[in-house]
């Protein structure tokens, strides 16, 4: 088994501060070419010359109109996608935790009743603690991760977009 790396040991708050400023570094570079495109489409003509009628009309920072409400949600999207990711493919990876079940399927050797004291026959619940892998092929793994980072990003992602477009 090879040894872990900080990024796969380190918690889930800073994978998703880690996709928060992903975001909102990755929106900084591109809004401003995103801000033409949509000048383009919605008053024609070219990229070149609505860029530098807009810079020399209403300044630089106009290339930047409308980044504030993008650059928050833009950063949520890539938070909720880095921190999904790290937790589906941790739980993947990992399996589930015994803990995690209800009481009558945890298996074998684990008391049914209320025995939280510790009580028994001492060998701490038996083979019923162990975890085991819900998938062992890495690029399934990373298949799922990503799918499910997809699908919970989507959710902000759409809306996002709208106030966007509308905002530049």
């Amino acid at each position: 088994m090879s040894k872990a790396s900080a990024k796969d040991t380190a918690p889930t708050w800073a994978h998703a501060l880690a996709g928060q400023v992903a975001g909102m570094v990755g929106l900084s570079v591109v809004h401003p070419i995103d801000t033409v495109k949509i000048r383009v489409q919605t008053n024609g003509g070219h990229a070149m010359s609505t860029a530098s009628s807009l810079v020399r009309r209403d300044g630089p920072l106009a290339l930047y109109r409308g980044i504030g409400a993008p650059m928050v949600a833009y950063g949520l999207i890539n938070a909720v996608a880095f921190s999904t990711n790290t937790s589906v493919v941790r739980l993947l990876r990992e399996g589930i935790d015994p803990k995690w079940l209800p009481r009558n399927s945890r298996g074998p050797g684990e008391p049914s009743g209320s025995g939280r004291s510790g009580a028994g026959d001492g060998d701490g619940g038996g083979g019923a603690q162990t975890q085991t892998p819900l998938l062992t092929n890495p690029w399934l793994v990373g298949l799922v991760g990503g799918a499910a980072a997809g699908l919970t990003s989507s959710f902000i992602r759409g809306p996002a977009e709208r106030v966007k477009t509308v905002t530049q």
